[in-house]
């Protein structure tokens, strides 16, 4: 079997690894490397005291230097002295935002009031319907309606192909997609 120059060169290299590793251990012995790990008790008797009243506390000479410091703990402090709140004040981190809430019944009922379903009509675009048998909803002009929930006063009653109806006070309202629309009483 003849060897390839790329061959020759890897054994090449293997025997002068082979080399540096028999010179290691024939001039520098094992006492080159780390040092193994042992639980020897002269090791654990030099790091962990054997009684109590040998401990010193290892404080700096002049504590006032460090008191006089400010730390993040005394700034707190002095930050809760000056301003204590109330239990009022406090905001419950689990309640969200008003901004999220709709708002109460009798708020949008008084709007609603004002609102006839032509003016319905020609303030809201109907945008997309998703006509599911689970929970169909209709997002109009970028808010998503389920049905039962209302809009200016007018509930949403059904959700069809491109379409949905709304109803308030006996009126109907029926919004489509393609900006079509018609009353009925």
């Amino acid at each position: 079997m003849t060897l390839t120059k790329e061959r020759k060169i890897y054994l090449a290299l293997a025997c002068i690894a082979g080399l540096g590793l028999i010179t290691d251990q024939l001039f520098f012995g094992a006492s080159s490397g780390p040092q193994p790990a042992s639980a020897a008790t002269s090791v654990l008797n030099a790091v962990v005291p054997t009684s109590i009243d040998t401990m010193t506390p290892e404080l700096p000479l002049d504590i006032s230097e460090s008191l006089d410091k400010p730390t993040l703990a005394r700034t707190l402090d002095r930050v809760a002295e000056n301003r204590k709140p109330t239990a009022n004040e406090i905001r419950d981190p689990f309640q969200p935002p008003s901004s999220w809430q709709s708002k109460p019944a009798s708020e949008e009922q008084s709007q609603f009031a004002s609102h006839d379903a032509n003016s319905f009509r020609e303030q809201h675009q109907l945008l997309a319907v998703v006509p599911n048998r689970r929970q169909p909803c209709a997002m109009v002009n970028g808010k998503l309606l389920f049905l039962g929930q209302s809009l200016d006063g007018f509930k949403l009653i059904t959700v069809a192909n491109r379409r949905a109806m709304f109803e308030s006070d006996g009126k109907t309202v029926e919004l489509f997609m393609d900006q079509e629309a018609k009353t009925e009483e």
